[in-house]
Order: C-alpha cells, then sequence, then structure tokens
C-alpha cells in the first residue's frame, strides 16, 4: 500500500460504486482494505518493543486519516457499515496508541 496526495487518488466507496468494475474486484478492495485496517491496529498493539520508532509515523498516518475525512463529500455507499470509516480509523488508531 502507497499512501500518496489523497487529493489525486479515488476512494473505497468510488470503487465500490463504480458501475463497470466486476463485483469480484470490489469485494477484493474491501478484504484488502479490512487486512489493511487490522494490520494498522495489529502494529498498535504490539508496538510496546521499538515503540518511539512506531508511534510518530502511525501518529502521522492517523492525522492523514482525519485530514482525509474532512475533504469527504459525506456520500455513504452500499457496504459502508461493513468497512470502517477513514475518520473512525483514525480516531480507533490514536484511541488504541495513547
Amino acid at each position: 500500500m502507497t499512501i500518496t496526495n489523497h487529493k489525486n487518488t479515488r476512494t473505497l466507496d468510488d470503487t465500490r460504486d463504480c458501475k463497470w468494475l466486476p463485483d469480484k474486484v470490489k469485494e477484493e478492495c474491501l478484504e484488502t482494505a479490512k487486512y489493511v485496517e487490522k494490520a494498522f491496529i495489529k502494529a498498535i498493539n504490539e508496538s510496546n518493543c521499538g515503540r518511539e520508532h512506531v508511534v510518530p509515523s502511525i501518529v502521522q498516518f492517523c492525522f492523514i486519516l482525519l485530514e482525509s475525512a474532512n475533504e469527504e463529500t459525506g456520500k455513504v455507499s452500499d457496504g459502508a457499515e461493513e468497512l470502517m470509516g477513514i475518520e473512525e480509523l483514525g480516531i480507533k488508531l490514536l484511541k488504541t496508541l495513547f
């Protein structure tokens, strides 16, 4: 996963709403997002050893998520309840850290 300028990337909501994208790809994107979500939570929970190296990067990532949430249009697509929202993920990660 590469984090790029979030203004130039498409969101998962756009992917799920796309009419020409096969359902299998949509499902794979949703699964990948869930794995990433779980991986970040796990990384925070297991970051006691070497925490001083992990925490700054995760905090920066959390604030990028929160900034991205502020720029969203607020559109909710089908299946959105299955996946944690960007803002919710950022907040949960920060709560888990501190």
